[in-house]
């Protein structure tokens, strides 16, 4: 992307919430790491803020549930 350039990736206009989360606030994370223990996890420097499921039928749903979780985060938190 060329500076100045403001265009939002696919994935931003898919997923906002987690574009907003990782390119200011946090990291996420994702795959299966031990059994029962989430899929997805949503971090700052403080810790875990949001945790997923320990599965989901597809990645596109887990993210739709971490960007639905991340809103709502950033809204209580953030007011925005």
């Amino acid at each position: 992307m060329k500076e100045g350039n403001h265009h939002r990736s696919p994935f931003a206009d898919r997923y906002p919430n987690v574009d907003r989360w990782v390119r200011g606030y946090g990291w996420i994370e994702l795959g299966e790491d031990l059994p029962g223990r989430s899929f997805v996890l949503a971090l700052d420097e403080g810790g875990i803020i949001w945790e997923g499921e320990a599965t989901y039928p597809s990645v596109d749903d887990a993210l739709r549930a971490l960007d639905a979780a991340l809103g709502a985060h950033l809204r209580e938190r953030f007011g925005a």
